[in-house]
């Protein structure tokens, strides 16, 4: 995964050879609820965001007809007209996704963070292999200026033939079941929803899938400075070596 900070990003803008497109990622109606947040994601970019970025909300990028939230969108062509309307040309634009921490006591930042990764996983997915992440959340990373109001990117014609489908990187709820059903686990679990036990109050559903180890966004972001960016490449590993056989393949959830 990219990342990319504040600095880098205004080095970046402030350069005419390389067109970007900037987005803000929604932080999930559910949680704003659950956070009795008295504004919405949609309303906090409107007061103040990086200058020049789009509003992106989640459920642009999930699978319409699915029962579940944020499940991987699967029709090519439809992606392929929400591109265009997002101003993207193809896969090899440039895309800078951020997040930001809501204005509440018990928001962790990383509780933000971690939905722009998830729309860096989508974009991924499809093949979008020139995306970052702003490291950190936003008025931690950025110290310009903010914008106010709405900013939408001219629509584009965008490049369906640009896609690639790697839904590889999505395992199927069966082949969780069988995991999680087998003594002997060649593949770990990992949960990735912050606080363990899960207790559901957040996210509707108590408890977590049966072998699956705990390991969220606070075991990977340096709190101590504030900044609440990714840790070194170093210490990250041996946050994960110490929950999980990682010669083994991993499923996230």
């Amino acid at each position: 995964m990219s990342m990319i900070s504040g600095a880098e990003l205004q080095k970046l803008l402030s350069s005419t050879s390389e067109r970007v497109r900037i987005f803000e990622v929604e932080f999930p109606p559910n949680l704003q609820k659950h956070l009795s947040e008295a504004k919405t994601s949609a309303q906090l970019y409107e007061d103040g965001h990086i200058p020049g970025a789009s509003f992106l909300q989640l459920e642009r990028l999930q699978e319409p007809t699915a029962a579940l939230p944020h499940t991987r969108p699967t029709s090519a062509s439809a992606l392929a007209t929400l591109f265009g309307h997002l101003g993207l040309h193809s896969t090899n634009d440039r895309i800078v996704l951020y997040a930001r921490r809501p204005p509440h006591p018990k928001a962790h930042a990383g509780f933000a963070m971690m939905w722009a990764t998830r729309i860096w996983w989508v974009l991924q997915s499809w093949g979008f292999d020139n995306v970052s992440i702003l490291d950190g959340c936003m008025h931690s990373a950025w110290q310009s200026e903010l914008t106010q109001g709405v900013e939408e990117y001219p629509a584009r014609s965008f490049e369906q033939s640009s896609l690639k489908d790697r839904s590889s990187l999505k395992a199927e709820t069966a082949e969780v079941a069988a995991v999680a059903a087998t003594a002997a686990k060649e593949i770990g679990l990992l949960d990735s929803l912050p606080g363990w036990p899960n207790t559901g109050e957040a996210y509707g559903r108590a408890g977590h899938i049966a072998g699956a180890v705990s390991a969220d966004f606070s075991g990977v972001t340096d709190e101590q400075t504030g900044e609440f960016t990714l840790k070194r490449t170093g210490e990250i590993r041996s946050y994960f070596e110490s929950r999980f056989d990682l010669s083994k393949p991993l499923v996230a959830y």
